[in-house]
């Protein structure tokens, strides 16, 4: 108990530390008199060791009955000492602590000592909170400093220090900007003034002279009576997402210049299938004039149908090699078109067209043909001449023949003139008729088509000259082709001489099983004529030559001319002609013409 020469009593120290300013230290507080037991203790003291009431100190610090053996308490209220010293006890939940007491006397009037006022800080927990400080502090991934009224930094961290350098007297602006006055626009010189956080985009100068993008932010740290005192200014690197930005502007300006540049039409559309990107050759091309780009239901009346269905898994929408889109005028236009869809991680994204205008390069075919025709026309007319004299002296011979029967009455000399005169005479005919054919220049008339039906009628009028001579003709096609747009005369004219071609060279071939194997196939984007046999097939000299000259390799019975007549006709479809032959063996001709369906070409 407390002697009777207190001046003080409990409750009247009670009344004086049962203030706020003793609630609310940031320490557990407790005041014990000379028996060392708890008079009074604040509600942190509580919090952390438990009840006191009733209680003595050792019995709450280091729950036991024993009073410590070395007891700093016992010390102070015999020297009147403020005394320090690290304890080790248990908190209200039973768990180990370790804590820093200090022992500070209290006296009364007559300066006595009948109470000792007792603070504790758990070292630990202030331990953890500094480390914990520093480290986030220092390992912060920005640029972390503390600058004063004078702009002068006080700290900074090891992030900002590596960047910039020495901060060691330097202002904030000497070391961010290598400047030598304040920035014009200043945030820290801002929160100094108002007391607000602010913001900004900077550009600075690293360690080595390298610009260094950041965004900073200045808040302020600590207040004294004159305002604020300290600022804390935290930047965030963003020199990489600069560059980057950077970087992806020039290539999406260089994309957009290749774009534009490009002699193809170009469309680009989103997600929702609007027009984002249409460059001058497609504005020419569909001979838009608006400020505003076409919409999607304008593009189904402009574009193939093929344009608007699902994309393949490889992304492809569509490759025409050779059709027909309408312009903004309505008018026709021959284009190759071309488009796919891009996707991002499996995700359906923009969708991209690319359309070649062919009209010109058609014209430029059609010109190269026709001087290529006439050189060869030039080239061969000594050819033809000499056909021409071999034929008369053919005919000749057969009216020799035929005149020489007249006079004997001999009929057998009779049949076998007439005989010569009639083969001469086809032959004159054909030679003229393939001659015409091929200078002329006709103009094919593309009509809907069903290939399959027009190839199967010509393979029955060739069949009966097969049959004549034990050949086999086979068809073989898929089930169903749709219509595609072609001049049925000239395809028959192409289909007809390949197929009598083929008859020809088994026939010379001598063999017992000749067979002509006809086939059609077809897909999306292309139809496929394809003639092969089991003739003599051609050597390397001979498939040299095939579409070079009036060449033949019947031996005088044919002009030569079918071959090329074939490759005029199938170029003006926009089409090829593919061949193979082995000696002996056999040949393939391939007629290949992009499909044109019927919807297209409207």
């Amino acid at each position: 108990m407390a002697d009777k020469t207190v001046n003080i009593t409990p409750e009247e120290l009670s009344g004086i530390l049962s203030t706020d300013f003793i609630e609310n230290v940031p320490f557990n507080v407790a005041v014990i008199d000379k028996n060392h037991q708890i008079v009074f203790a604040n509600e942190s003291f509580k919090n952390y060791f438990g009840n006191w009431e009733g209680k003595y100190c050792y019995q709450v610090y280091k729950k036991t009955d024993e009073k410590c053996r070395n007891c700093q308490s016992d010390e102070s209220f015999v020297s009147g000492k403020i005394l320090v010293s690290n304890e080790t006890g248990y908190d209200k939940h039973g768990r180990s602590c370790q804590y820093v007491n200090h022992y500070s006397p209290i006296r009364d009037k007559k300066g006595n000592i009948p109470y000792q006022l007792m603070m504790s800080t758990d070292i630990i927990y202030s331990e953890l909170m500094q480390k914990e400080y520093s480290l986030l502090f220092e390992k912060a991934a920005c640029y972390i400093t503390v600058i004063d009224r004078d702009f002068r930094i006080v700290r900074a961290n090891q992030k900002f220090r590596d960047t910039f350098g020495s901060i060691e007297g330097k202002h904030c602006y000497e070391v961010y900007k290598k400047k030598k006055a304040p920035c014009n626009i200043c945030n820290a010189l801002e929160t100094f003034e108002d007391g607000m956080e602010h913001s900004s985009a900077e550009v600075g100068l690293s360690l080595d002279g390298e610009e260094t993008h950041y965004v900073v932010t200045t808040t302020p740290l600590t207040r004294s009576k004159d305002g604020i005192s300290l600022v804390l200014q935290m930047a965030i690197d963003i020199t990489e997402i600069y560059e980057l930005e950077t970087q992806l502007e020039r290539d999406q300006e260089f994309f957009h210049s290749l774009l534009q540049h490009t002699s193809d039409g170009v469309l680009i559309l989103d997600q929702k299938n609007k027009v984002i990107f249409m460059n001058k050759p497609a504005q020419l091309l569909l001979n838009w004039k608006g400020k505003k780009k076409p919409n999607y239901n304008t593009l189904k009346n402009m574009f193939p149908e093929e344009f608007f269905i699902q994309a393949k898994e490889d992304g492809m929408i569509s490759d025409l090699p050779s059709t027909t889109i309408r312009n903004h005028s309505g008018e026709e236009i021959l284009v190759r078109f071309k488009a796919f869809e891009i996707k991002y991680k499996d995700k359906k994204t923009n969708k991209i067209a690319f359309i070649t205008d062919l009209r010109n390069q058609k014209k430029t075919e059609e010109i190269m043909f026709e001087s290529k025709r006439d050189d060869v026309i030039s080239e061969t007319l000594a050819g033809i001449s000499h056909s021409v004299k071999n034929l008369l002296m053919s005919l000749e011979g057969g009216m020799y023949l035929l005149d020489s029967g007249i006079k004997n009455n001999d009929s057998k000399r009779l049949n076998q003139g007439w005989g010569v005169l009639n083969k001469n005479l086809k032959r004159t005919t054909n030679l003229v008729k393939s001659f015409v054919d091929y200078t002329k220049g006709k103009k094919i008339e593309l009509k809907p088509v069903n290939p399959v039906e027009l190839t199967e009628k010509i393979c029955e009028y060739q069949k009966p000259i097969a049959d004549k001579y034990g050949i086999r003709i086979v068809f073989d096609t898929l089930p169903y082709i749709n219509k595609i747009m072609l001049d049925p005369d000239g395809i028959e004219i192409c289909l007809s001489n390949l197929i009598s071609n083929a008859i020809d060279a088994v026939m010379l071939s001598g063999r017992n099983d000749g067979k002509v194997n006809v086939r059609v196939k077809g897909d999306e984007k292309e139809i496929t004529f394809e003639i092969s046999d089991n003739g003599i097939g051609m050597n390397k000299e001979v498939k040299a030559k095939l579409f070079s000259t009036f060449f033949t390799t019947k031996g005088g019975q044919g002009p030569g001319l079918g071959l090329l007549t074939i490759r005029k006709i199938v170029s003006e479809h926009s089409g090829r002609i593919e061949f193979d032959s082995n000696e002996g063996k056999g040949s393939v001709f391939r007629i290949i013409i992009p499909a044109v369906s019927k919807s297209e070409s409207k």
